[in-house]
């Protein structure tokens, strides 16, 4: 009879979210088990679903790229990012950070395909804020963690 010695918990864990992809692992989501810690974030008009990312404004879909995506939902999770950790989300996802000018780019020109204004405040050359815009029911509150229902 053999005898198997098994990883420490914590070995395995780490395993797991190692391999887990760059969606799972978003901020806000569990280190252990890769769901999301909030279901949606609403900022204002903004409403962002986890898994799969999706975003909506005024109750319209913003068609934006899985990579578009996750970086709007990197700079909406806190409201601001630096140009440092847009990259850093870039990599994390896969994509090249060379071209972070063009996806904001993209992500801007959706938005206001849309009829809304420039989802980005630029913070001279070191970042971007979000900007809020009221909903239709003129809150412009932040609010992190509601279900689908009552997003």
């Amino acid at each position: 009879m053999q005898v198997t010695q098994h990883a420490p918990r914590s070995a395995k864990i780490a395993r797991q979210s190692a391999v887990q992809p760059a969606m799972q692992r978003a901020a806000g989501c569990c280190p252990y088990c890769g769901h999301a810690g909030e279901t949606v974030i609403k900022r204002g008009a903004i409403v962002i679903q986890n898994d799969p990312i999706e975003v909506t404004w005024q109750g319209l879909p913003v068609p934006l790229s899985p990579t578009e995506a996750f970086v709007f939902r990197t700079i909406a999770v806190r409201g601001r990012a630096t140009n440092q950790a847009i990259d850093e989300a870039m990599r994390e996802f896969g994509s090249n950070p060379d071209t972070r000018p063009v996806v904001m780019m993209r992500i801007r020109r959706k938005f206001m395909a849309l009829g809304s204004e420039d989802p980005f405040v630029r913070l001279g050359q070191h970042g971007v804020r979000l900007r809020i815009e009221a909903d239709a029911w003129g809150s412009s509150s932040t609010v992190i963690g509601l279900s689908l229902q009552s997003a």
